[in-house]
Parts: C-alpha cells; structure tokens; sequence
C-alpha cells in the first residue's frame, strides 16, 4: 500500500466529521509524517503533545502554557474553534488512570 492511500483515507474521515481517530503503531515517525500529509491537504495546522513538551504546533516552537497534563490539553482543545488536527503521543496510560481525560475523549 502507497503512502497516499492512508493519507487520502484519513482526509476522508477527517472532512466526513470523524472527530477523534484512533490510530495504533510501533512507528511514531512515520505516522508524524503521515498525520502531516493530512494535515496539509487539509490545510489545517498540525499539533502534537506528549507528556514532557505538552501540546504545541508541529510548525512553531514551544507549546501551549501548562497543556503537559492531558486534561488541560484536551479542555484547550474543546475551547479552540479553529479547525486542527491533533496528535496525542502515548496518551493510551492516561486513559486509564485519569478519569477526566476518560470523560473528555467520551465527549
């Protein structure tokens, strides 16, 4: 499979109003890369959080102030009305242990 397919896939999801993609691999660069070929067919900024460096844009440097919790990254989230997409790394263990980063991903 071409590296386009996936991406052309991921667009039609993202467009058709899927607000929250689950996607599971071992290979963190390549789906960086791939979420970045979304992002820019979509036209739409790209944003990344992990547990250290908290959520900020993939094209500027730092991050959003105190978003390194992932409760407070997703309720900044909910408050953006700007069309983005968003790559939770290693967010699965917050999952379980954090009941309101488990009631947001529900909403």
């Amino acid at each position: 499979m071409s590296l386009a397919d996936p991406i052309h896939e991921l667009v039609l999801l993202v467009r058709s109003g899927h607000q929250l993609l689950h996607l599971n691999s071992d290979e963190d660069e390549r789906v960086s890369a791939l979420l970045l070929h979304v992002a820019e067919r979509l036209d739409y900024p790209l944003f990344t959080w992990t547990r250290i460096r908290g959520l900020g844009r993939v094209d500027l440097s730092g991050a959003v102030y105190d978003s390194d919790d992932p409760a407070k990254a997703l309720r900044h989230i909910a408050a953006s009305d700007q069309p983005a997409l968003y790559h939770f790394t290693d967010l699965a263990p917050h999952l379980g242990q954090d009941a309101i980063v488990a009631a947001h991903m529900r909403e």
